[in-house]
């Protein structure tokens, strides 16, 4: 009996305080949707800005464990944050779930933690194993759910609202995502392809003096302080429109940089992706031209390469040059006086190296070369050696003239382009016929320095193997007669090549 009447009570209290508990529950629920989302946007806004999560993949310092294929090897990602919309948010919207999901699994294991335990008699069973009592929280659930619908309608709905922001901010930041990356990846397209075109028409690449590699984009340093990361962190390898930024890039230093070469080279000092040696000023933006001089030894190279430069750095100031000499016998021409900055650099690489195999490996250069300057002593024929030998009062000391053979020398150094795979047919060609002032005393006839006449000498003083063959092998050819110590002449060849590459130089007797 009193079994019955205790289960008649607890039937109608379950009944009673469900209809009583009812609306409060309902209401409870509505609240716990507003906390709930605004839970959410908490969430959200604490993990956008740093407050609430841990420190993510995209990160710079993960960035560079990211190896990806570059010029001239494969090298990690920059140190340097990536696009929020093209990368980090998929990782925040990927926490952003974690979290919300963490905070409602918490907060229900929470709650189930905090309901008291009702002892209970223990059954014979129980009885049987020692244990007096048993105490349950599913006994306090079934006594007293009527008024525990109440926390739990308001966790539920808590529950929902959280979710339900957490779920919106997902399809919003995947949406944004996706048509940033679209049209990112549509602005890159056309950026990349406006850069390899306006590249390939200035000829922006950029050679290293030193190792004489030619790197598509330098590598540039970044400014700002880097006190943990190391010095090739400090150096940016894709600083173009990337995953890292279209327009600029904030470096993992926090220094904001500039992805296009016309911005970057004036405000970034540009080094060599191989061999990381700074090189010129502006290189990757501005005209990049390389001109080889080649010759026997003793021919007069140093000579008239130092005369022309001289000439050049004479011009007017609207065409002023600045000259650096670089080691590994280079010379460089700055031409700064225009609308676009133009680089020459001007090759003379020694006979020896030339025909060392090693050496012509690492002669890059001459594969890009828009230009070839072959200088012939005169006096390397017999015949003119012998006239000069024997002119009264004149004594030059030995090593003077070249002694190798002319023809011999050309076709040394066509064989030598041939076997580093340079198609000279795309080439220009200046063949110079050096030391005038003293061919002058031997021979009147080698006065008129036009190239048809400098032609007809050669021939006439039987080395016209060379005429034959420059014409074989050569896109275009001309032949100059010039003296070291007359600087307006000495320059022409170079004029003549430069000219072509749309560089027009004025020479000194052109300005005066």
């Amino acid at each position: 009996m009193i079994i019955v009447v205790l289960l008649l009570v607890l039937l109608a209290w379950w009944f009673f305080g469900a209809v009583l508990a009812l609306p409060i529950a309902l209401e409870a629920a509505r609240w716990g949707l507003l906390v709930g989302a605004a839970v959410g946007l908490a969430v959200t806004m604490f993990l956008l800005t740093g407050i609430l999560g841990g420190e993510r993949t995209s990160s710079p310092a993960a960035a560079v464990k990211i190896s990806m294929p570059d010029d001239p090897r494969p090298a990690p990602l920059d140190f340097a944050w990536p696009s929020y919309l093209l990368l980090q948010c998929w990782y925040d919207i990927r926490e952003n779930l974690r979290q919300v999901r963490r905070g409602i699994v918490v907060s229900w294991q929470t709650a189930w933690h905090l309901l008291p335990r009702i002892t209970l008699p223990a059954s014979s069973l129980r009885a049987v194993t020692g244990r007096p009592k048993v105490r349950s929280r599913w006994a306090t659930v079934a006594v007293g759910w009527p008024l525990l619908t109440i926390p739990a309608a308001f966790l539920a709905g808590a529950s929902v609202g959280a979710g339900a922001v957490a779920l919106l901010v997902t399809a919003t930041g995947a949406a944004l995502a996706v048509l940033a990356t679209f049209i990112a990846l549509l602005v890159l397209g056309v950026l990349n392809l406006a850069t390899r075109i306006l590249r390939h028409v200035r000829r922006s690449v950029a050679c290293c003096t030193h190792c004489y590699h030619l790197a598509r984009v330098p590598v540039f340093a970044c400014p700002g302080a880097h006190p943990v990361a190391t010095e090739s962190q400090r150096m940016h390898r894709r600083l173009r429109p990337g995953i890292q930024g279209l327009w600029w890039r904030r470096c993992g230093c926090g220094r904001l940089l500039p992805t296009t070469a016309a911005r970057a080279t004036r405000q970034l000092k540009p080094h060599c992706p191989r061999c990381l040696k700074p090189l010129y000023a502006h290189a990757g933006y501005a005209s990049d031209l390389r001109i080889a001089v080649f010759g026997a030894p003793r021919a007069g190279k140093s000579n008239l390469l130092l005369a022309a430069v001289q000439a050049i750095a004479a011009a007017p100031s609207a065409q002023v040059a600045v000259v650096i000499t670089e080691p590994d016998s280079v010379i460089t021409l700055r031409f700064e006086k225009r609308r676009r900055p133009a680089v020459v650099h001007l090759f003379h690489p020694r006979g020896v190296d030339l025909l060392d195999p090693e050496r012509r490996r690492e002669m890059s250069y001459l594969d890009g070369a828009s230009g070839l300057i072959y200088v012939l002593d005169p006096f390397s024929v017999p015949g003119l050696r012998t006239a000069i030998d024997h002119l009264p009062d004149r004594s030059f000391p030995d090593g003077t003239f070249a002694t190798d053979d002319p023809t011999e020398s050309y076709h040394a150094v066509v064989a030598a382009l041939r076997f580093i795979s340079v198609d000279t047919r795309t080439k220009r060609l200046a063949v110079v016929v050096t030391k005038r002032d003293l061919l002058s005393l031997v021979d009147d006839a080698a006065a008129a320095p036009s190239s048809p006449d400098v032609l007809a000498w050669i021939e006439k003083q039987g080395v016209d193997g060379i005429s034959f063959s420059v014409e074989n092998d050569f896109r275009q050819s001309r032949f100059f007669l010039v003296s070291a110590r007359d600087q307006p002449g000495a320059q022409e060849p170079l004029r003549w090549l430069l000219s072509n590459e749309g560089i027009g130089v004025r020479s000194t007797e052109e300005s005066s």
